[in-house]
């Protein structure tokens, strides 16, 4: 199995035992996550405006390519100019969008055929992440200009800071998060493209403004939460003292981080946005980093958090059913209780091959119920679905699987036609549809 559910009424011994474990070893930790410094990953990509892209299919993939167990396949993969960084699909034209890191926002034709095309239509975004559309316009997450000369800006990365704490305090402070929309026109082309929101909080290049997605006339938009910040104020090695900010007081998690970023209550959030009106309000809270989202039929919202230290315990990869008002509790709470502030539970802990979710949409599987498809390092995963009181919920026994492996880390994915995905790959810089036979 990939997982364990996690629902109020199955919380184990286990994992109180884990809780207690992380206090014990928690110095040894830190240690090691203070001492690893994770390798830069710096794409880049062809950058010409418009491309005739070489198809890779099935019958031509050989020893080492893609695989996938039946009844799914790799139908067909495409170079791309860039490293996609998300992926939406356009059911009015039978299109693709895609943005890459490197700035620029792609359409993909004739995406059900064996030959898809690929062309830049706008350039110069900062940074762009998700990307969801309604019909009538693109919609693109940035992360904005960052204190960094590379894509990758994480607190190391952040040039002149002393350490790494003080980078992303950095890039916090001074970062300008937001949500561009570009009108589509009759002829498939874009429209002068404007702001819907700005000055959202980025912690860094993984923990920023990630996934969008339309709903009921709002686009929802999922928000990252610190990352080693939540060591800077509370590390028992002491690497940061309350002087960063020029006060004598911790400022976080305790205190609210308005003295550092305005809008700095946003972290760890998803936030609906009224695409009639330009209203904000917070849907959920205490995520620790959502990157994609997804709304089933039934108006459902659907995430996949990242996991990582929390201050009470561990906090597993866990998949999530978001609803009004839901609190998951980080950076204070993990995934094991008891919990200060945590009110909701995940549906599912994915751990082994469920781990490290990136990209995640909603979809019809081969046996005619809804599951969850996840992008992973490496791997695509399903997790069945069955309808409980008028919501969808994972099976009793919920039947995890592994459907398909591919060489990169897919980035985002993203429903076609009712009997496939279209799969973002960030390091290989590709763009895959993974299909199967409709029951």
């Amino acid at each position: 199995m990939g997982g364990a559910p996690i629902s109020a009424p199955s919380w184990s011994p286990i994992l109180g035992l884990t809780m207690s474990l992380h206090v014990s070893i928690r110095v040894g930790l830190l240690l090691c996550c203070l001492a690893f410094v994770a390798a830069a990953c710096t794409p880049t990509g062809d950058t010409t405006t418009t491309t005739t892209n070489d198809v890779t299919t099935t019958e031509s993939l050989g020893q080492g390519g893609p695989t996938a167990q039946d009844p799914y396949r790799w139908t067909w993969t495409i170079d791309v100019p860039g490293s996609p960084t998300g992926v939406t699909t356009d059911e009015v034209r039978g299109l693709l969008w895609v943005t890459t890191d490197e700035g620029d926002l792609l359409r993909v034709a004739s995406v059900d055929t064996a030959t898809p095309s690929v062309e830049t239509v706008a350039s110069g975004l900062v940074r762009p992440r998700g990307v969801a559309t309604d019909g009538s316009t693109v919609f693109v997450s940035e992360l904005g200009d960052l204190p960094c000369p590379g894509l990758r800006c994480k607190g190391d990365d952040v040039d002149g800071a002393t350490d790494p704490y003080r980078g992303e305090l950095q890039i916090l402070r001074e970062s300008n998060g937001r949500v561009t929309a570009f009108p589509i026109n009759a002829d498939d082309s874009l429209g002068v493209p404007a702001t819907v929101v700005d000055g959202l909080p980025v912690a860094n290049t993984d923990h920023g403004v990630n996934g969008l997605v339309v709903s009921d006339g709002n686009l929802l938009v999922s928000i990252g939460h610190v990352d080693l910040l939540l060591f800077g104020f509370h590390s028992m090695l002491e690497i940061l003292n309350a002087d960063l900010l020029g006060t004598e007081r911790e400022l976080f998690p305790d205190d609210d981080m308005s003295d550092v970023h305005a809008k700095a209550d946003m972290l760890g959030t998803i936030q609906r946005i009224d695409l009639a009106t330009g209203a904000i309000e917070v849907v959920a809270r205490g995520l620790r980093n959502v990157y994609d989202i997804d709304v089933d039929d039934r108006g459902s919202l659907w995430g996949a958090d990242n996991d990582g230290f929390a201050l009470g315990s561990w906090r597993r990869d866990e998949l999530l059913r978001i609803a009004d008002g839901d609190d998951y509790g980080f950076p204070i709470d993990g995934t094991a209780p008891p919990f200060s502030q945590r009110t909701t539970a995940g549906v599912w802990a994915l751990t082994g091959d469920a781990g490290g979710p990136s990209g995640l949409e909603v979809v019809e599987g081969p046996s005619g119920r809804p599951g969850v498809m996840l992008a992973m390092a490496g791997r695509i995963g399903y997790v069945d679905l069955e309808l409980v009181d008028g919501v969808y919920t994972t099976m009793r026994e919920p039947v995890y699987q592994v459907i398909a492996t591919l060489s990169g880390y897919p980035s985002a994915i993203a429903a076609f036609g009712g009997d496939a995905v279209v799969v973002a790959d960030y390091a290989t810089g590709s763009l895959s549809m993974l299909s199967w036979d409709s029951s």
